[in-house]
C-alpha cells in the first residue's frame, strides 16, 4: 500500500481513483497495489515527494495453528522435536546463538517438553510446545551447558541441592511464566504437570511457584498437587532418618 496526501488525489488518473479509499482528508489515502499480501504505507509530503519515513508491517514469523497443526506428528523423539522447533515458521521467536564459545541451553529441558508433547492428543498443546521449545522464551546462550545438564540430572533424582533449585529451578519458572502469559492455560498446566512427574527435584521446583503469578485455576491445581507431593516426600525422608 502507498500513503499519499488528500491533495494528491487530483493527480491520480481516473483508473487509479477507482482503486483509492479515503481514510481521512487530513491523514492518509490508500492506493490498492499488489504486494505479497502486506500493507506498506509510505507518507508523502506536500510537494508530492516520498518522505524518508516508511512504515513497514512486521512480518509474521510463526505459523498459525490451522496452518500446520494437522502436519504435526502424533509422537516425536527429542531430536525430532528439536527439528520441528528450530524453524522460523514454527517457532514463536527462534533463538539464535550469536556468540562464539556459547551453546543454546533450554530452561525447560527438551526431554520434558518431548514427554509433554507425546502425552497429549490436543493439537493446540502440541503447537504451543513446538512454538515454545526453541523460542527465546525457553532458550538462552551459555558457556555452561554441561553444568546445566548436570543440574537437570540431579533434579530428576533426590540428589539435588538448593543451588540446583535456585539456578535451574529459577530459570524453569521464568520460562513457565512466559508460557503462562503468552500461550494457552491448558498448555501451561499440561507442561507443569509433566515437570512434576519428571522427578522429586522438579516437583519441588513447581511447588515453589508463586500463585500470584500463576493465577489460573488449572495451573494452581497443579502447583497445589506438587506442594502436597513435596510435603509427603519430606515427611517420608524424616521417618527414614
Amino acid at each position: 500500500m502507498r500513503s499519499i496526501k488528500y491533495a494528491d488525489i487530483k493527480r491520480l488518473t481516473p483508473r487509479a481513483r477507482k482503486e483509492v479509499s479515503i481514510k481521512s482528508p487530513r491523514l492518509h489515502v490508500y492506493e490498492t497495489v499488489p504486494c505479497v499480501g502486506f500493507l506498506k504505507s509510505t507518507p508523502w509530503n506536500n510537494s508530492g515527494r516520498q518522505t524518508s519515513q516508511t512504515r513497514r508491517p512486521r512480518p509474521q514469523t510463526a505459523m498459525t495453528t490451522h496452518e500446520y497443526k494437522d502436519q504435526l506428528p502424533k509422537e516425536v523423539t527429542g531430536q525430532k522435536l528439536r527439528a520441528l522447533s528450530k524453524t522460523h515458521l514454527r517457532s514463536a521467536k527462534l533463538a539464535v546463538n550469536k556468540s562464539e564459545g556459547k551453546n543454546l541451553c533450554h530452561k525447560v529441558p527438551n526431554s520434558i517438553l518431548t514427554t509433554a508433547y507425546n502425552n497429549t492428543n490436543d493439537k493446540r498443546i502440541k503447537c504451543d510446545i513446538v512454538q515454545f521449545n526453541y523460542s527465546t522464551d525457553n532458550v538462552f546462550s551459555s558457556k555452561k551447558n554441561t553444568e546445566h545438564t548436570e543440574m537437570e540430572k540431579r533434579l530428576r533424582s533426590d540428589k539435588y541441592n538448593q543451588r540446583d533449585l535456585n539456578r535451574k529451578g529459577g530459570s524453569i519458572l521464568v520460562a513457565m511464566e512466559k508460557m503462562h502469559c503468552k500461550y494457552t492455560v491448558k498448555t501451561t498446566a499440561h507442561v507443569m504437570k509433566t515437570i512434576v512427574n519428571s522427578g522429586s527435584g522438579y516437583c519441588s521446583v513447581v511447588a515453589s511457584a508463586d500463585m500470584r503469578i500463576f493465577n489460573s485455576s488449572a495451573v494452581q491445581t497443579v502447583i497445589e498437587s506438587a506442594r502436597s507431593w513435596r510435603d509427603l516426600i519430606e515427611q517420608l525422608e524424616k521417618l527414614q532418618v
